[in-house]
């Protein structure tokens, strides 16, 4: 995975996430996914690897709020150079 989250301490946490976390599609078992999901006719980025991603964002947030009393924001930085 891409997503290591840069975390501030409380109060103020804050979680900057410097790439979207997908996961490599040269691991083998990520390839091995992406294959058996291609072979259904299936898309693999909107079937298996944006599901995952978004999963893994949920997580980093919630590293934010373990308790009803915390608050915290996530930021998604993307750099100029960057396309859509």
């Amino acid at each position: 995975m891409l997503y290591i989250p840069e975390s501030l301490p409380p109060p103020n946490s804050s979680d900057f996430v410097h790439q979207l976390p997908f996961a490599s599609p040269g691991e083998p078992i990520v390839a091995a996914r992406i294959d058996a999901i291609r072979s259904r006719d299936h898309n693999p980025f909107m079937d298996y690897q944006v599901p995952s991603a978004i999963i893994s964002l949920k997580q980093g947030l919630g590293k934010l709020i373990r308790k009803g009393s915390n608050r915290g924001i996530q930021y998604e930085v993307k750099s100029p150079g960057d396309c859509c």
